[in-house]
């Protein structure tokens, strides 16, 4: 059904996304956000360079291994990457179904699918000049910057290494007295960007942009204006994998997530969350398809159990809530009411050896009486287990 694990999908990347291990509570299996995905930081400027200092950010969306059922369930929030803003810009110079099988491509979004094919080893700067010339002296500027390069009409401009008080430091190409052009951007904490500027922030307009974090993370795709925003694929440390769309430094649009253990989410995304029309699936075989919101099951779904039973109805903070219809693989189902992820209130019951579903009222899972025979009383134990209360774990934004 194309969402199965696909390790290194281009590149040689590990695939997967962050932290995957799923929280497990009272049945509900959680494969929610990771508590910190990478910490997005871009280069950024201002009136007097780029290379400021980032503000860090977490965004909320990875796919998480479970590998407990949720309640009742034979298998059912972060940090996602966005390039966070500056706190403290850069200076710039004066001036200026049912079974999963392998991955298919076919049915992902076509700008998905041209992220999978970016290759995380590209160099940006390949087969470009960004070194000043050997006759140029170093130059210390009234803003504590230190200048090595090239000058017209006392400006920066051409090629230059420009090393900032706080250890920023810029090799590559300026214009008119700002970073314009390709060069690569370094922090002291090894850090780095590595690609096109415009007007002193990292924007790309014909190749790819890369960021490569401390933890040696990376990121490569499309920026605009110091943020990740377009097409671009991002591979933690750990392994994971994001290929898609990003806005504002966001995971926006359509993509694609998948944990170290296997566990993949495709659909959609709103600001870093799981949110609009997406499937994921568990190693063990369970599947979701269907609505979500803020990074949970929510709305109308279908979910695969690994046993063969299947739900389809509403859904409520990933849980079974709502109508809905649980059907086993023997043919008996369950169709009515649900609440946290037990049968509640009105709904049929139909057992494999009947033609004929019964009504009857329930109550947290328990059958309380026969409609059809109001004077006969059951106490009978559960015949439907806590429903799909899993929370899917967020993808995690960096901030760049």
């Amino acid at each position: 059904m194309g969402c199965t694990s696909s390790k290194a999908a281009g590149g040689g990347a590990a695939a997967a996304d962050k932290k995957s291990a799923s929280n497990v509570k009272n049945g509900e299996t959680d494969p929610s956000s990771s508590a910190d995905d990478k910490k997005d930081v871009v280069p950024t400027n201002s009136k007097e360079g780029a290379g400021g200092k980032q503000e860090e950010s977490a965004d909320k969306t990875h796919p998480h291994e479970s590998s407990e059922k949720p309640e009742g369930h034979d298998g059912a929030k972060d940090g996602d990457s966005s390039a966070s803003s500056s706190s403290s810009s850069a200076q710039q110079p004066s001036g200026g179904e049912e079974a999963v099988s392998g991955r298919d491509d076919s049915r992902l979004h076509e700008n998905v699918r041209k992220a999978s094919h970016i290759d995380m080893e590209e160099d940006p700067l390949e087969g470009i000049d960004i070194d000043p010339p050997d006759y140029c002296e170093p130059v210390m500027m009234k803003n504590g910057v230190v200048y090595l390069g090239e000058w017209r009409n006392g400006k920066q401009h051409g090629k230059g290494k420009q090393t900032q008080s706080d250890g920023v430091v810029y090799v590559g190409q300026f214009f008119d007295g700002m970073i314009q052009g390709f060069g690569r951007l370094e922090r002291p904490d090894g850090s780095k960007y590595e690609g096109e500027f415009v007007d002193g922030k990292a924007s790309t307009t014909i190749k790819n942009g890369k960021y490569t974090f401390a933890d040696k993370s990376v990121y490569v795709g499309q920026w605009l204006g110091d943020k990740r925003h377009g097409i671009g694929r991002e591979v933690t440390a750990d392994g994971s994998v994001y290929e898609g769309e990003y806005r504002n430094g966001s995971k926006h649009g359509h993509g694609r997530m998948e944990s170290p253990s296997g566990d993949v989410y495709e659909g959609e995304f709103v600001k870093g969350d799981m949110n609009g029309h997406g499937r994921y699936c568990w190693p063990d075989g369970r599947v979701y398809e269907g609505e979500w919101s803020m990074s949970r099951m929510h709305g109308h779904g279908v979910f695969f159990f690994v046993d063969g039973r299947k739900y389809e109805g509403e859904f409520k903070d990933s849980k079974m809530e709502g109508e809905g219809k649980l059907t086993w693989p023997d043919g008996s189902s369950y169709e009515g009411g649900f609440k946290a992820g037990l049968p509640n209130g009105k709904g049929f019951h139909k057992s494999a050896s009947s033609s004929e579903p019964r009504l009857a009222l329930w109550n947290q899972g328990v059958r309380v009486k026969w409609l059809d025979q109001d004077d006969l009383l059951h106490k009978d134990h559960l015949i439907l287990e806590r429903g799909p209360s899993s929370t899917p774990k967020q993808p995690v934004n960096k901030p760049m």
